[in-house]
C-alpha cells in the first residue's frame, strides 16, 4: 500500500473512533424528548416497612409492589414447617418431662410398710447395743 493509503485509512479508524465515544458520551449525558432522568430519585408514595413477629420463610406473597393496601389485608403468608416443628419438639419435651417426674414420683415413694411406724416401738438405746454386743 501507499503511504497515501494508509494515512487516509488511519484518519477514517480515527474519526469512527471520534465519532463512536461522541455518540456514547451523548447518550449517557443528553437526553432528548420527553424522557425525564435523573440520578437522585426520590419516590412520592408513603411506603411503610412491614415487620413480621414471626420468623420464617415467605411462602406466598399476595400483593404486587406499589398496590395500596388496607389495615387487616393479608400480604404474605409464612411457611408453617419451622413452626409446627418447633411445637412437636415443644410437646415431646413435655411429655418426657411428664414421663421423668411419673418415674421419680414412684421411685421416691415411701412403702406404705414404712409409711406408719406406731410411736410405742421399742427404741434401743446406745448402752443397750453395747450391752448387746458384748453377749455374743
Amino acid at each position: 500500500m501507499k503511504h497515501r493509503t494508509k494515512k487516509v485509512i488511519s484518519y477514517i479508524v480515527t474519526l469512527l473512533v471520534i465519532a463512536a465515544a461522541t455518540l456514547w458520551v451523548c447518550s449517557k449525558f443528553v437526553h432528548l424528548g420527553d424522557v425525564e432522568f435523573t440520578d437522585n430519585a426520590q419516590v412520592k408514595q408513603q411506603i411503610v416497612p412491614v415487620n413480621s413477629r414471626v420468623q420464617g420463610y415467605i411462602k406466598e406473597i399476595r400483593f404486587n409492589e406499589y398496590e395500596p393496601v388496607k389495615k387487616g389485608d393479608t400480604l404474605m403468608i409464612i411457611d408453617d414447617a419451622d413452626m409446627r416443628l418447633r411445637v412437636a419438639q415443644a410437646r415431646a419435651d413435655y411429655q418426657n418431662a411428664q414421663a421423668g417426674f411419673r418415674v421419680w414420683h414412684t421411685l421416691t415413694k415411701v412403702p406404705k410398710c414404712l409409711q406408719s411406724v406406731p410411736s410405742e416401738a421399742p427404741s434401743v438405746s446406745r448402752r443397750n447395743a453395747i450391752t448387746i454386743g458384748a453377749k455374743y
